[in-house]
């Protein structure tokens, strides 16, 4: 979420918009900045919709944070408009956004769900391509440990605007809750495909030992704590994100990811989803996650 602060004439119009604290992830925040988004809402009246897509324009590249930061915008308006000009609520309410992305997203969360169908070839590598093209490309939505702490911090997108952070993130923590599956990293994960494709093109067969791999659990839990305790310390969801998703479908991301994402890539070559097994903390959330319930779950049967 946004905290802006608005700077509102005695003509109830808006003279300016001073972006005081934001949790969103930093590169995309940036483009927001550097397209001196604020200034769409110079001269708008309290009243009007403030409605990305209505009335205001969204920055290319950077549309999920633009509606967020237009949320904060309109909240404060509205709010002036109500308590300080003594406005009846004249204004549009904020639509849902139900168009084709969510619609696509929506299909290949549900398909993550018959394993049976999406695993036969051809019909997976046509899945496969879905996901790097859709979750990826198109809408780089891919779930990040930012994603996933800001539930538990208390940062949840409105549903009627961020339907697609809701069915990915909001959907497969539920899932895992309720069935003690993890439908998204060997399936819905873009990066995953990415790793696969990459493998299938080098041809390596190396496994690493059990010891290694036990080594490389060690390693990823360590990362996850790191991630974790930036996030809540700051109480900034962006801050602790090291993936390189942003990085590998937009070019947007951290200074650190700039070299993760290679590091990723060409370990990919040598070993079958070598980031999801040896780095990813979403993978290690899920893990963790699955492994609690478990525990709870014997737990209650024992007791």
């Amino acid at each position: 979420p946004f905290v802006i602060g608005i700077l509102i004439n005695d003509n109830a119009k808006v003279d300016k918009v001073m972006p005081l604290e934001h949790k969103e992830t930093p590169a995309f925040a940036k483009k927001v900045e550097d397209a001196h988004y604020g200034l769409q809402f110079i001269n708008k009246h309290v009243t009007d919709n403030f409605i990305v897509g209505d009335d205001i324009d969204a920055v290319s590249g950077a549309t999920i944070t633009t509606m967020a930061a237009t949320e904060a915008v309109r909240n404060g308006a509205h709010l002036a408009a109500v308590q300080y000009f003594k406005f009846e609520p004249t204004w549009v309410k904020s639509p849902w956004k139900f168009g084709i992305g969510e619609i696509l997203i929506l299909i290949i969360f549900i398909l993550a769900f018959f394993p049976k169908i999406i695993n036969k070839s051809p019909y997976k590598y046509i899945y496969m391509a879905s996901t790097v093209t859709i979750v990826g490309f198109y809408l780089n939505a891919s779930i990040s440990i930012g994603n996933i702490s800001a539930v538990f911090i208390g940062y949840l997108p409105s549903f009627n605007n961020h339907l697609i952070w809701w069915i990915l993130v909001a959907g497969t923590l539920l899932t895992i809750f309720i069935t003690g599956k993890n439908v998204y990293c060997n399936r819905v994960c873009p990066f995953y495909a990415v790793e696969f494709l990459l493998q299938k093109i080098s041809g390596s067969k190396f496994t690493p030992s059990p010891a290694v791999i036990k080594r490389a659990n060690s390693i990823m839990n360590f990362l996850l704590w790191l991630s974790l305790m930036i996030i809540f310390l700051t109480q900034h969801p962006a801050l602790g994100a090291y993936e390189p998703f942003a990085m590998m479908f937009s070019l947007e991301g951290l200074g650190i990811q700039w070299y993760i994402l290679p590091f990723a890539i060409i370990g990919s070559f040598f070993t079958s989803s070598f980031w999801c097994r040896f780095f990813c903390p979403v993978g290690a959330v899920f893990k963790n996650l699955i492994q609690l319930r478990k525990f709870i779950l014997s737990y209650i049967t024992k007791r």
